[in-house]
C-alpha cells in the first residue's frame, strides 16, 4: 500500500515539475483521496524550512523537491492516521504544546529577518575582513619530497651512511629522486609517491625537517640529511607558496553566511532578554515546592532487602 502510494508520489512529481514556476493555479503533486499536496503547500513548507539564501540552490534540485514532497506527504498521511484513531484529542495537550513550539519558532525566525532586513550585510562583511586581517591571511607553504631512513632496522651510524650516500647520489643526478624514494624511503606513506608529502605550513611538521624544509628556496633544492626522532631525511623542495590575504572575493560567502548568523544569533539572544526580564514573571514558589520530591534513601532500600531476605 505504501509503496503504490510513494509511486504516486514520484509520478506525480515528475508530471507536475515543469509547471512549477508558476504558482498561480496551485498544481496538485500528490492526491490519493486522503493526502492532497498542491506547489503552494511546497512552496510554504520550502518558505518555512529553507532560507531565503539557500532556496534557489533547493529549486534546481529535482532530487530534494521530489524528497521534500515524500517528506511532507509522510507527516500528512500518518498525521490522518493519527486523527482516525483519535489521538489528536487524546493528546490535546501534546498537540497544543507542539502546536506552541512551532509558532515560538515561527516567531523567533520572524525577529531575526527583521533584523537583517535592518542591517546591511555586505558592508557588516567587508568591515569584519578589513578589522580582522589574520583570519584571511594564507600562511606560507611549501610542498616538498622526502626520503627517510629509518633506525628501527639500523642503528644511527649505519642510517646516516647511508642517507649521506643516498645524498651524494641525488646531487649529481636528481632525476633519480622519485626513484630512490620508492626504493629506501621507510616512510611507507609517501614511498609509494615517490616521497611527496604535498603541501603543509608552518607547525604540521617536527621542527629541525620544518626548518630545513622552509629554509629551501627554489624547486629542486635538496636539504639534508636531517636528523629527526624518525630518521635521517632527505628533503627536496617541489613547490612554495608565499604568504597572502585571500581575497574578499573568494571569502565573500562564507563570510557573508558567518555575519548573517551572528546577527539572527544576536537578534534572537536580545529578544529572548527581553521576554526573561519581564518583572511579572513570577512562579509561585509554594506549587514549586509541592512538587519537588526528595530521592529514597538508597540504604532504606538496602534494610528493606536484607529484612526480607532474614525472613526468607
Amino acid at each position: 500500500m505504501y509503496v503504490q502510494k510513494m509511486r504516486m508520489i514520484s509520478l506525480a512529481v515528475g508530471l507536475t515539475l515543469p509547471v512549477m514556476a508558476s504558482w498561480a493555479s496551485d498544481p496538485v503533486i500528490v492526491d490519493d483521496g486522503e493526502v492532497r499536496i498542491d506547489t503552494n503547500d511546497l512552496k510554504n513548507l520550502v518558505e518555512l524550512q529553507i532560507p531565503e539564501n539557500r532556496a534557489a540552490f533547493f529549486w534546481s534540485d529535482e532530487k530534494a523537491v521530489r524528497n521534500t514532497v515524500a517528506d511532507l506527504y509522510m507527516v500528512r498521511r500518518i498525521a490522518s492516521d493519527a486523527r482516525q484513531e483519535g489521538l489528536d484529542e487524546e493528546m490535546r495537550w501534546a498537540v497544543d504544546y507542539f502546536a506552541d513550539r512551532a509558532l515560538m519558532n515561527l516567531r523567533l525566525r520572524q525577529v531575526t529577518e527583521e533584523r537583517i532586513a535592518e542591517v546591511d550585510l555586505d558592508l557588516m562583511a567587508q568591515e569584519y575582513y578589513q578589522a580582522n586581517p589574520e583570519e584571511f591571511t594564507r600562511p606560507e607553504k611549501v610542498r616538498v619530497s622526502h626520503i627517510l631512513i629509518g633506525l628501527d632496522e639500523r642503528d644511527e651510524a649505519e642510517a646516516r651512511e647511508l642517507a649521506d650516500e643516498l645524498y651524494a647520489e641525488l646531487k649529481a643526478d636528481p632525476s633519480q629522486f622519485s626513484a630512490l624514494a620508492s626504493k629506501y624511503s621507510d616512510d611507507d606513506g609517501s614511498a609509494g609517491k615517490g616521497g611527496d608529502l604535498g603541501f603543509f605550513s608552518k607547525g604540521r611538521m617536527v621542527k629541525p625537517f620544518e626548518e630545513a624544509a622552509f629554509e629551501l628556496e627554489k624547486p629542486g633544492d635538496l636539504a639534508g640529511p636531517v636528523k629527526t626522532r624518525f630518521g635521517f631525511h632527505i628533503i627536496r623542495l617541489d613547490d612554495k607558496k608565499g604568504e597572502g590575504k585571500r581575497p574578499f572575493e573568494v571569502v565573500e560567502t562564507k563570510l557573508m553566511d558567518h555575519i548573517r548568523q551572528k546577527v539572527e544569533n544576536r537578534a534572537k539572544e536580545a529578544y529572548l532578554a527581553e521576554i526573561r526580564s519581564g518583572e511579572d514573571i513570577q512562579a509561585d514558589q509554594d506549587v514549586i515546592n509541592s512538587l519537588i520530591k526528595p530521592l529514597p534513601d538508597p540504604r532504606d532500600a538496602i534494610e528493606r532487602k536484607e529484612g526480607s531476605s532474614a525472613v526468607e
